[in-house]
């Protein structure tokens, strides 16, 4: 267990500062005003773990880290792994936060959004069109390198969808990977779709989904 700041023994080191890397697959959705209230324990995680750089969570924390006082509003990561449909409204609310604070960073107040500080965004999504949420994609303001999941079974795709995200200089990477357990020639897909990903731009990487 996590040890709030002055809890235990004299000479017992608090773990949780140390904390770096964190994964959380499961969201406890509160329905009550306090999520402590809930019994949600992402709370006292989140309050408790200061100094997490690369974080894996569910995706319905992206739905619900807008709602007023959620724990999950502490969290400041620069990689981000999302498990789990995203949907386009999710992150037009999220750029509109990070974007309509702005004005007021000389007062002191700070986007509420846990993608302001994002770098690293790896989106597992193969059950929504991630093509929607590309153009808000293209307005996190420190997002450099993005890992999307395409649909299964298509391997046919047009890389102009990624445009907004190839006009922005601050992108350097960009990896598509793709479920081809469909056809009989996998590999000669894979290479097919490399070789235009590389035409169309060198930041594109294709790889295959490996599923068990």
């Amino acid at each position: 267990a996590l040890l709030k700041e002055g809890e235990g023994a004299k000479g017992h080191v608090n773990p949780a500062p140390l904390v770096k890397n964190l994964c959380i697959t499961h969201h406890v959705i509160s329905t009550r005003q306090s999520s402590a209230e809930n019994g949600d324990p992402t709370v006292e995680i989140f309050e408790l773990c200061p100094n997490l750089k690369r974080v894996a969570l569910q995706s319905t924390f992206l739905h619900s880290s807008l709602v007023s006082a959620h724990s999950v509003q502490k969290l400041r990561c620069r990689s981000l792994f999302l498990v789990g449909p995203t949907f386009p409204s999710d992150w037009e609310r999220h750029i509109h936060a990070i974007h309509s604070t702005e004005s007021w960073a000389s007062e002191g107040v700070h986007s509420s959004s846990l993608l302001t500080d994002v770098s690293d965004l790896n989106i597992t999504d193969p059950l929504s069109s991630t093509h929607f949420a590309i153009p808000c994609l293209a307005h996190l303001p420190n997002l450099t390198r993005i890992a999307l999941v395409q649909d299964p079974g298509k391997p046919r795709v047009e890389f102009s969808e990624l445009d907004a995200l190839l006009h922005n200089s601050k992108i350097s990477m960009i990896v598509m990977s793709f479920d081809l357990r469909s056809f009989a020639r996998a590999r000669d897909v894979l290479d097919e779709l490399s070789d235009r990903a590389k035409e169309y731009d060198e930041r594109i990487f294709v790889l295959e989904r490996l599923l068990e």
